[in-house]
């Protein structure tokens, strides 16, 4: 399969093994991914991460041992616990310290024509929303996440997001104004990094 692999050098490669899925987990037909800084960082080095990047990505189940999955267009959460030791047990697969990471830590990522997920790690994507909006998905719980594990934030802030933004701090800032009820200043731009 076609895969953006890294190895120590970027490369584009169509001989990349397709992933081989495990029981629970569902292949995924990629159909669109978006570029993180996180990618960006991990090809300087960050993770010391080797294999297919990319964790932001919209695509359709082909393949499942639940068949109600199989043909649906799907987002998912990148982080995948082990689902046995301590943490896991208490709900927080999140703090795993045995999760692999799509695209970031020990599994492959979404820059190929397939991945493969825990069943559990995939949301249905209502047909109302294209593609070019679900794959926004990720970033948009990731500035949910930090928004609501931020000791400074509080019910009465105002966020102002101002030119040149990321996208995360404008998917932050959209958050801000939605959970505080307060008006925030939200204008994408191109990366300021």
């Amino acid at each position: 399969m076609r895969a953006l692999v890294y190895d120590g050098r970027l490369r584009l490669r169509d001989d990349y093994p397709p992933p081989k899925r495990r029981p629970g987990e569902s292949l995924v037909a990629v159909s669109l991914a978006g570029i993180c800084a996180t990618d960006l960082e991990i090809v300087k080095g960050y993770m010391g991460f080797h294999g297919v990047l990319g964790h932001e990505f919209v695509g359709r189940v082909i393949e499942s041992d639940r068949p109600g999955l199989v043909g649906t267009r799907v987002v998912g959460e990148i982080n995948c616990p082990c689902g046995r030791c301590a943490f896991c047990r208490r709900g927080l697969g999140n703090h795993c310290p045995s999760r692999t990471v799509l695209g970031i830590q020990g599994r492959d990522g979404a820059f190929a024509d397939l991945l493969a997920l825990p069943d559990g790690n995939l949301h249905a994507v209502p047909d109302g929303v294209a593609d070019r909006e679900a794959v926004f998905v990720e970033p948009l719980a990731a500035a949910h996440q930090a928004l609501i594990t931020s000791e400074d934030f509080a019910a009465d802030v105002t966020v102002y997001a101002v030119l040149p933004v990321d996208q995360v701090a404008s998917l932050e800032a959209a958050i801000a104004n939605l959970t505080a009820g307060q008006s925030a200043l939200v204008r994408l731009g191109e990366p300021s990094t």
